[in-house]
């Protein structure tokens, strides 16, 4: 729960993994993971995705980075890829 623009917001449902499929099976599959900030700044940033196959082999996630920015708006620091 949050507020944004003086109007509250509560985010229940997250996008949580994209299944990409060839006819009926699927041939790459996206997991996507957040993490939340403090209560004072309530905001849920992306913090991984990690890209698997059809067979659920999963390579390294890539990360995302975020700093609160000056003015108080979030600003991205970078992501780090997979090596």
């Amino acid at each position: 729960m949050g507020n944004r623009a003086g109007s509250k917001t509560i985010t229940s449902v997250r996008l949580q993994q994209v299944v990409a499929n060839h006819r009926v099976a699927p041939v790459r599959k996206y997991n996507i993971y957040y993490r939340e900030t403090s209560e004072s700044q309530p905001y849920s940033l992306l913090n991984a995705i990690q890209t698997c196959d059809g067979s659920d082999q999963c390579g390294h996630a890539t990360t995302f980075g975020w700093q609160l920015a000056v003015s108080g708006s979030l600003a991205s620091s970078g992501y780090k890829g997979a090596v």
